[in-house]
């Protein structure tokens, strides 16, 4: 999905309006999307309402695996040999 949006530098808050009390999104695509697409669009939809938004703070990429927020090479090992080194490029992908 992120490789046919057109909005890949906007921020969340920049494409999300509060029209009476919910949240409306303006998500735009470089092209129609494939009803497989569509059921993804959906689910991220949902996703998206769940999120709080802030819009005095920037946003900031978080790596939830590690308690400090940063990413680092031990803490997506330790995820890989968690789920088995059998496993690594389902794993990878998941990450």
């Amino acid at each position: 999905m992120f490789s046919i949006s057109l909005d890949k530098e906007s921020k969340e808050a920049d494409l999300c309006d509060q029209v009476e009390g919910r949240r409306e999104w303006r998500l735009s695509w470089r092209r129609e999307l494939y009803q497989w697409m569509v059921d993804l669009a959906r689910q991220l939809m949902v996703e998206l309402e769940e999120e709080n938004i802030s819009e005095v703070e920037d946003d900031k990429r978080v790596w939830v695996s590690d308690a400090s927020g940063r990413y680092s090479v031990k803490s997506a090992y330790q995820i890989i040999m968690k789920e088995g080194p059998n496993r690594v490029e389902e794993t990878v992908t998941k990450i």
